[in-house]
């Protein structure tokens, strides 16, 4: 994978840069070699945020995160691509919930949703925001959608030393 890192109101530091090739490199059993991935680190009032595009044949592939630390929106923005969205994703489809019939095939060789799938997964990811999940580390329940928020939360706590160690949300 090629990595086209630019910083917006940032230096792009040689320990910026590893951090996000040593993150997002996982991606690359998803992906061709060639394939090319726009990250854009910014600051803004005292917001630091990391934007990851890919783009891919018929559309994109993006997702964004934002914190007072880059090195925390790094960690956050690969930490939940697997529970959040590759499992989901994989759910949908195992469930024959998204099916053949929900997909179009372009001229070009390139397959998307069709507007119908686009209901049905966009109806499905909502509800499943709303699903109420026992976290592992603070032992109660929270909301499926607030996780992203609850991991920034600790991880903020483990830089300021309220914490030992991060406690990495794993999912069985």
């Amino acid at each position: 994978m090629k990595f086209i890192i630019i910083g917006k109101n940032i230096d792009v530091t040689p320990g910026l840069r590893e951090a996000v090739e040593s993150k997002l490199g996982k991606l690359g059993r998803y992906f061709t070699p060639n394939t090319e991935i726009h990250v854009t680190l910014s600051v803004q009032k005292g917001h630091q945020k990391i934007e990851v595009t890919i783009p891919v044949k018929g559309g994109l592939v993006r997702s964004e995160q934002e914190s007072s630390d880059m090195y925390v929106s790094i960690d956050l923005v690969e930490e939940f691509r697997a529970i959040m969205c590759d499992r989901f994703v994989i759910s949908l489809i195992n469930k024959r919930i998204i099916n053949n019939g929900d997909f179009e095939k372009k001229e070009d060789g390139a397959v998307l949703l069709s507007e119908d799938g686009r209901k049905v997964f966009l109806t499905h990811w909502q509800n499943r925001k709303q699903d109420i999940v026992m976290h592992p580390f603070l032992k109660e329940k929270v909301e499926w959608g607030l996780l992203p928020y609850i991991q920034a939360l600790l991880l903020s706590r483990y830089i300021r030393g309220d914490l030992d160690e991060y406690p990495m949300l794993l999912w069985r």
